[in-house]
């Protein structure tokens, strides 16, 4: 590890250890930048669009973060191993959950305020067996006996934490924009085998490291389907099956999946639907083709 990586792993772990001081993330982008790093204009606008949302340049902010992500400039963020997966740390912070009225698709994607109080850890892919090969699964319970065996501090993550990570900052209908691109969310796959392994990890990253939150594969979260979520706890909501709150009861029918199928965008039935919309959000009401994306919730080493 050169001096330079040495001592961006300083500015991460600061980061990690202090989450409610986000200045670091400014001083880490001061000095990438002195490096002639491209990372530190990246790491910059990670910050601008996560906790300076009112400036009157957030759009053009965010065009530049999306152009040099598909450019290929990596971001810069914690990251640490558990069970042979990859988690970046996803910062505590605040964001506008649901669509845009210029975007607003579905009548359960109205926009509302949430906070997330705490960080956790993310899966930057969902679960793997097999290096860069995502496991699909065609039945919830198989799925959650996957995340059992893995320990209670390993968990899916509720659905407010899977569209925070998912935008990464950006309000855009997709985090790498507004237009739907197939090459950056359709792999080469078999469409007709019941459990299909799929290739991960060569589409470009979001913003906070993450590949393939759209258009991989259906990905489960905590939370059990209620259509408005408006009317909900604001700070850390998770809608589960005991779930009452100001008169608004949960039942525990249908998980909510959120990212979208490979399937779906292969057949291009994402024109029609919307699916795989940072703010898409369905029901789990048929067998389908899961992945799992997971949140590490244990104790910092």
């Amino acid at each position: 590890m050169t001096t330079v990586e040495k001592t961006i792993e300083g500015f991460l772990q600061d980061i990690v250890s202090h989450p409610e001081d986000h200045s670091i993330w400014l001083i880490l982008a001061d000095y990438l930048e002195d490096c002639e790093d491209p990372r530190g204009e990246l790491v910059r606008l990670t910050w601008e669009l996560s906790y300076d949302q009112e400036h009157c340049e957030f759009g053009r902010r965010q065009d530049r973060l999306q152009e040099l992500l598909l450019q290929g400039v990596e971001p810069v963020r914690p990251r640490r191993l558990l069970n042979e997966t990859w988690f970046v740390w996803i910062p505590p912070g605040e964001f506008n959950m649901g669509s845009e009225a210029k975007y607003l698709k579905y009548a359960d994607e109205t926009l509302h305020p949430v906070t997330i109080s705490k960080g956790f850890w993310m899966s930057q892919l969902p679960f793997c067996t097999q290096p860069g090969v995502v496991d699909s699964f065609t039945d919830m319970q198989e799925a959650e006996n996957v995340v059992r065996v893995l320990g209670g501090d390993t968990v899916l993550p509720t659905e407010a934490e899977w569209e925070y990570a998912c935008r990464a900052g950006t309000r855009t209908r997709w985090n790498f924009g507004n237009s739907c691109k197939r090459e950056l969310v359709v792999p080469a796959v078999n469409l007709d085998t019941e459990k299909v392994e799929i290739p991960a990890g060569f589409f470009p990253p979001n913003a906070w490291g993450l590949h393939h939150m759209h258009g991989l594969i259906w990905e489960p979260c905590q939370d059990y389907y209620l259509a408005d979520l408006s009317q909900v706890q604001q700070v850390d909501p998770c809608i589960l099956s005991n779930y009452r709150h100001h008169g608004v009861i949960s039942d525990r029918r249908y998980r909510v999946i959120r990212g979208g199928p490979y399937y779906q965008f292969h057949h291009q039935i994402n024109a029609v639907t919307g699916c795989g919309r940072s703010a898409g959000r369905f029901a789990l009401v048929h067998r389908a083709h899961l992945g799992l994306r997971l949140v590490y919730r244990g104790q910092d080493d």
